[in-house]
């Protein structure tokens, strides 16, 4: 009895890491930078003054650092542990550009809207036709002349497709 609800218990675990959704949201006008993994995980980056603050929820427990606490964190880690050093070298994996670019088309984009502006009224008039001809519904890049730059994007991806952009099945 107890095998069979472990057994189920894992089946739904390894279900979740497959089929739940990892968002990405990113916003630069509002500074709003968010990963979130359905219900157990949510990250937000903050800029503060001279620092970004991460703040992150795991299984609903709240968590709070910053870079600089954790670039000091790891750099003292790295001055108490020394490692040995090992005879034998590791192979390194190739990752073939075919296999890179399947992991980027697992991405599914719900929203990207870029705007530019290039400084220069000769570029701008250059960006302009070409942000007409590559603006789609969900998708918009556009040129201004008011010196502002700013970029949305909403992308999100499963386990699943990421796994099966790096084992590539024939039909």
């Amino acid at each position: 009895m107890w095998g069979w609800l472990l057994l189920l218990l894992f089946l739904a675990l390894v279900a979740a890491l497959l089929w739940v959704p990892i968002r990405l949201y990113i916003d630069t006008d509002t500074h709003r930078y968010q990963l979130w993994w359905g219900i157990a995980f949510r990250a937000r980056v903050v800029p503060i003054a001279d620092d970004l603050a991460i703040r992150m929820r795991i299984l609903g427990i709240p968590w709070r650092t910053t870079v600089i606490k954790l670039a000091t964190h790891r750099n003292e880690e790295k001055t108490k542990k020394k490692r040995k050093a090992r005879s034998r070298k590791k192979k390194k994996r190739k990752f073939s550009f075919t296999t890179f670019q399947r992991l980027l088309q697992s991405f599914r984009v719900h929203r990207c809207f870029i705007t530019l502006d290039f400084d220069s009224v000769y570029w701008n008039s250059w960006g302009y036709p070409i942000g007409a001809i590559f603006s789609r519904k969900n998708r918009q890049l556009s040129t201004n002349f008011q010196g502002r730059n700013h970029i949305e994007l909403s992308v999100s991806n499963t386990g699943y497709r990421v796994l099966t952009s790096f084992f590539h099945f024939k039909r």
